[in-house]
């Protein structure tokens, strides 16, 4: 090789890493200013870890209670799938156990979970055929993330034994399952399905694996009970064991200089913005957000239920960095039209009630804004019966 050959090469190199360089520069910088948009909000938040957070997670490990094991962490950690996951996935987490969830300013959440492993009273599964039942599905909101439990929407609605489907996290491939599961069960007279801007997502495909089963209802629960298999039982308790010894951390506690270095090299925020305006400039529903209306949707119809669903908007106190929030929820609700389901739009009300609908020191629903939504659903439910 000749040294001018060398000379050019080194140039081409040197240059290379030189916009590579800045690039990362570029992409920490970005990332600098965009959090300082929110910085109020990131220090409300940073402070709540630190100071309250700590505080109570010490008080309540004490008394026995243990971490949520929510189903998004076996599409999230493949370490943890590839240890325990093979054909089925559990889509709730660890049941009769009291467990710890979150604070946003009411004091840190507790409660036990019911014999399925989610927030219910577990006498409700004990109704199930006897009363009337409303299901919920969906996420952290239908949960009733950071209030107590006569403040999460399903309290509003003792009259026709709810159960309450929710958990933090969740996404539409698990809204599926949940449907598959359930609906055929337990039969309801109702099912709410509720979504969030982080249902607009192409992740959870590993729960797939329980669409492609045959047997789902044989393999997750035993012979005609509620009861959870010792299959899904040693999966849950499995993860736990690992997930308290390899994923738990001391809220508000940073990476150190260097892991946080590392992560800007691969230019976390460039690639995040850009996958934004290129979802913009062609928006389309995710497949698993129309899976699991049309689901939810062909399971009601062959058991006599009817759905109904919604969709809560992000707090632009909160989260006023959501670009394609207008796209998701535009999309969804052409998508409920097209499919002529019943549906309500919250965004106008929620937002009219402005920071009030919110936590104090987090992004969900205050108990005023839990309360709003419930209210929504009564009157659409008092709807549908009135025109019956």
């Amino acid at each position: 090789m000749s040294k001018i050959t060398k000379y050019y090469l080194l140039t081409i190199i040197l240059t290379i890493l030189l916009i590579y360089g800045l690039l990362v520069i570029g992409d920490y910088s970005y990332h600098l200013y965009q959090y300082s948009k929110m910085r109020p909000t990131n220090d409300i938040l940073t402070q709540r870890k630190k100071i309250e957070d700590r505080k109570y997670l010490i008080e309540l490990k004490d008394k026995g209670y243990s971490k949520i094991i929510f189903p998004w962490i076996y599409d999230t950690y493949p370490k943890v799938s590839k240890k325990f996951i093979k054909n089925i996935v559990p889509v709730g987490a660890q049941p009769n156990q009291n467990v710890y969830y979150c604070n946003e300013g009411y004091g840190m959440i507790n409660f036990k979970t019911d014999r399925v492993g989610f927030r219910n009273n577990d006498k409700v599964w004990d109704k199930v055929g006897s009363e009337e039942t409303i299901l919920f599905i969906g996420d952290s909101y239908t949960q009733g993330a950071c209030v107590e439990e006569n403040e999460t929407i399903s309290s509003y609605f003792n009259n026709k034994n709810p159960i309450n489907l929710g958990l933090d996290g969740n996404m539409p491939y698990v809204y599926t399952v949940l449907s598959k599961l359930f609906i055929p069960k337990v039969k309801p007279k109702y099912v709410v399905q509720i979504f969030h801007l982080n249902d607009d997502t192409y992740e959870g495909k590993i729960f797939e694996k329980n669409l492609n089963l045959k047997n789902l209802e044989e393999r997750y629960f035993k012979k005609n009970s509620f009861e959870l298999s010792e299959e899904i039982l040693s999966i849950i308790n499995r993860t736990k064991e690992y997930v308290d010894q390899n994923l738990t951390r001391v809220p508000g506690v940073r990476d150190n200089l260097i892991k946080r270095g590392i992560r800007y090299l691969s230019l976390p925020t460039i690639r995040h913005n850009l996958n934004e305006l290129t979802r913009a400039i062609n928006y389309k529903l995710p497949y698993s957000t129309k899976l699991s209306i049309d689901t939810t949707k062909d399971l009601c119809k062959k058991n006599n239920c009817t759905p109904i669903f919604l969709y809560v908007p992000v707090s632009k106190y909160w989260e006023d960095n959501k670009p394609l929030e207008k796209y998701y929820m535009n999309s969804l609700n052409k998508y409920f039209e097209e499919k002529k389901v019943n549906y309500i739009d919250l965004s106008n009300g929620i937002y009219m009630l402005g920071k009030n609908a919110y936590a104090p020191k987090g992004k969900h629903l205050s108990p005023e804004g839990y309360k709003f939504v419930a209210n929504k659903i009564k009157n659409k439910i008092d709807t549908i019966e009135n025109n019956n």
